[in-house]
This record gives C-alpha cells, sequence and structure tokens, in this order.
C-alpha cells in the first residue's frame, strides 16, 4: 500500500478508509489514535526555510537532476524555474507563482516528449517547489496536488522505505495537517515515526 497514492482520487481514499472501519468500534478507536498524535505533527517553526530544494541532491539520480537551476545551458523550464527562485527569495510570492506555473507546463510538455528519466525529475522538482509556494500562500489543495504528484515520483524512483524520502515524507504530512487533511496527515507522519525507531 503506497503511503503517497492517498490523494490520487475520492475512490481510492474511501477503499484505503473502508479497509480500516470495517466495524465502528475500529472507526472509533482509529479516531481515538489519531487525537493522540496529532498534536506530535509539529507545525513548520519557519515555513520559509522548509524549501524542498534542499531535498534534490538526495533525491537526484543524477548530477544535472541535482544541479537543476544551475545547469550552463538550461532550459525553457528551467529558465522559468530560475527566475522563480530569484522571486521567491524576495519573497515575491505571486510572481515566482506565476513563473512556477509556467516552468509546470513547459516541462510537463518536455516529459512526454522525452519520456526520458532526467525529465521526470525535472518536472518532480518543479512541482515541489510551485506546490511550495501554493503553500507559503496557503493555497493548501493545489499545493497537496503538486507535492502528491512529486512524492509519487520519487518515491517510486527510491521506494518509500529509502531513508532518502524521509525528509519529504515529513513535510508532506506538515501540509497534509495544514490543508486539514487529518487522516492522510497522520497515515504519513505515523509511517515517519516507525521509520525512526528501525
Amino acid at each position: 500500500e503506497e503511503v503517497f497514492n492517498n490523494n490520487n482520487n475520492n475512490n481510492n481514499k474511501d477503499n484505503k478508509r473502508s479497509k480500516y472501519n470495517n466495524d465502528k468500534n475500529n472507526n472509533n478507536n482509529r479516531h481515538q489514535q489519531h487525537n493522540t498524535m496529532a498534536s506530535s505533527i509539529p507545525a513548520p517553526a519557519d515555513l520559509f526555510q522548509q524549501n524542498p530544494i534542499r531535498f534534490i541532491e538526495d533525491l537526484a539520480t543524477s548530477d544535472q537532476t541535482a544541479a537543476y537551476g544551475n545547469t550552463p545551458r538550461p532550459s525553457s523550464a528551467e529558465t522559468y524555474f530560475i527566475s522563480a527562485m530569484s522571486q521567491l527569495h524576495s519573497k515575491n510570492y505571486p510572481v515566482a507563482l506565476d513563473k512556477l506555473t509556467k516552468a509546470v507546463e513547459i516541462a510537463e510538455q518536455e516529459e512526454k516528449q522525452r519520456k526520458n528519466l532526467q525529465a521526470k525529475e525535472a518536472l518532480a522538482v518543479i512541482q515541489l517547489e510551485c506546490g511550495f509556494v501554493h503553500w507559503l500562500m496557503k493555497q493548501y489543495d493545489q499545493a497537496v496536488v503538486l507535492y502528491t504528484r512529486a512524492v509519487e515520483t520519487f518515491g517510486g524512483l527510491h521506494g518509500k522505505d529509502s531513508p532518502k524520502m524521509e525528509g519529504l515524507f515529513r513535510d508532506y504530512a506538515q501540509l497534509l495537517d495544514a490543508a486539514g487533511k487529518k487522516d492522510e496527515a497522520l497515515e504519513v507522519w505515523g509511517y515517519v515515526l516507525n521509520k525512526q525507531k528501525k
């Protein structure tokens, strides 16, 4: 069962929930556990400092992806990405979001055309960054969609059990919590805590 597939569609979510809600007692117990764990999901101390770009070197499978935004001959999507990062550094969120949205559109087309790992990773990097700006602007639904896609991509590459995924899962849980998606947030957060115990 994939932790990062919770938000793909309502059917998947309903199927997952029905698995845990076999009877009223199980349902009540689960919510009691969630209420107990809820306080253990800390809100970011300084969200601006949680830029997901900090994970890219670990998550990337190529040097070019690891250096995304600093390559000698940037693609069109990367050019928009670089410009957006400059705007983000200045906390000009609306302009940064506009440029990242454009970068996502271009990267999606590039990924469809090239159908290679590098293009897929580049798209995931931009999706994370675009989702992050949505998060900063408290546009949680859009942020969750973009983070979910990126988490699925990197989770598919490394496997959800990889230590490389832990930091991204922590941020993902915090975002889901901020978005009011408590069940999903607690599932992801519980997974992170269980990994830390091993």
